[in-house]
């Protein structure tokens, strides 16, 4: 799937129904290496909608020259988040670089 950000277009997979987890992979790996590692733990859990980006410069998802700095990075994040899933409740996975930006998701969201 592919999500429509004007200048970017991020690529992402969806697995199951139910209440949003949108995991964040490390640089420089793309969606597969969340998914190996999270996949196995909803074998037999029901009810969550488990979402896979590619970061820009991974993956399918092309790089911009226009993210030079990571809340550049923050902001197509919470863009990709506020587009795919919008106004829902979700829950937050991250690797590595992943987890550096869904710190930043959780602090850019209480400021709100």
């Amino acid at each position: 799937m592919k999500c429509d950000l004007g200048d970017l277009a991020i690529f992402y997979e969806t697995y199951g129904t139910g209440r949003p987890i949108v995991m964040l992979p490390g640089r420089p790996s793309d969606h597969h290496i969340m998914e190996r590692f999270m996949e196995p733990l909803f074998t037999q859990r029901d009810g969550w909608l488990r979402i896979y980006p590619d970061l820009p410069g991974t993956g399918l998802t092309p790089s911009v020259d226009r993210l030079a700095t990571h809340d550049q990075m923050l902001d197509v994040v919470l863009a990709f988040i506020d587009t795919v899933i919008p106004g829902q409740r979700f829950v937050l996975a991250g690797l590595s670089y992943g987890g550096y930006l869904a710190r930043g998701v959780v602090s850019r969201r209480a400021a709100s």
